[in-house]
């Protein structure tokens, strides 16, 4: 049931000369230094880009009271930044403010709406447990500094197959058959379309189809790896990495993830990093025996919007 809206309340999109006083309120909890920064990232999204549109404010006489942002990203997601009230303002208008957010991401084709927050962040997960949202899974960040790769890879008869555009189906059918039976986000696998989970791994980083890979074994098609490339941060991310239910158990999971940091040093990085579902226990095991550290958790929460 949609909450009432207070008749002062008026909510819509935040006017372009408004962005960067609205941003400042929008991260208002952010440190000094890192909030000028990202404030002058997020200032670098043309400014035709549709996802200003999801950019919401909630006005009280005309003045800004309260912001929230949607960020459109490809493959029919947005990333959410929640309602955030200016000082001295009534917290009131935060569920009415989310609720106005979904409409405007589901008037965009927007399929989910994923917020991701720190464990302590309990008012934040009971306003979106009052906006619909589910708990999805706790996100455990791993890394592997240089020192730790691996100088070489145990030979097991793997073999990996770079991704080209026209062998686009055999990724996807590969990437499909890798999700049955997953514990990784089962929650958000099964909600997806493959090709919209492919746009999202392509928009991460800078891609490079070197390093999409199919693997196989025997010539046959056994599991997929992908890798993202953040040159500006100085590391790889480990996307992505699954093997078909029925060949799990064979010790090819850590080959896999072994190949991963090699590809990490030929581009001249210096950290491999990667995300997990803290409930699955076979992977953070290979993650750990293959030298990962976690560094941080969040707690995921997501709305399908639409099927």
């Amino acid at each position: 049931m949609q909450s009432a809206v207070p008749p002062s309340l008026e909510i819509g999109p935040v006017a372009p000369a408004e962005r960067a006083a609205a941003l400042e309120l929008l991260l208002g909890d952010w440190e000094g230094e890192d909030r000028r920064r990202q404030i002058a990232e997020l200032l670098q999204t043309p400014a035709d880009s549709a996802t200003w549109d999801t950019f919401l404010a909630a006005r009280c006489g005309g003045r800004i009271v309260a912001v929230t942002w949607g960020q459109l990203q490809p493959g029919r997601v947005a990333g959410l930044w929640l309602p955030r009230s200016a000082p001295g303002a009534s917290t009131s208008m935060a569920l009415p403010l989310l609720e106005a957010l979904c409409r405007a991401l589901q008037a965009r084709d927007v399929q989910i709406a994923l917020s991701l927050l720190f464990e302590t962040q309990q008012a934040e997960m009971d306003l979106l447990a009052r906006g619909g949202f589910a708990r999805i899974a706790t996100l455990e960040y791993m890394f592997s500094p240089e020192h730790d790769f691996p100088t070489e890879c145990p030979d097991g008869g793997l073999e990996f197959v770079p991704y080209e555009p026209a062998t686009h189906a055999r990724l996807a059918a590969i990437l499909q058959a890798t999700y049955q039976q997953t514990l990784d986000c089962p929650y958000w696998t099964a909600a997806r379309a493959i090709d919209d989970v492919l746009a999202g791994y392509r928009a991460a980083g800078v891609f490079d189809p070197r390093r999409w890979l199919v693997v196989r074994h025997q010539q046959y098609d056994v599991g997929c790896l992908l890798l993202a490339d953040y040159p500006d941060r100085d590391q790889q991310e480990l996307g992505y990495m699954g093997l078909r239910p029925e060949l799990r158990g064979r010790g090819w999971g850590i080959q896999v993830v072994r190949h991963a940091p090699g590809l990490c040093r030929q581009a001249g990085r210096s950290r491999l990093v990667l995300c997990v579902d803290a409930a699955n226990g076979p992977a953070r095991r290979i993650y750990q025996a293959a030298g990962f550290h976690t560094w941080q958790r969040r707690v995921a929460h997501a709305k399908i919007l639409q099927r």
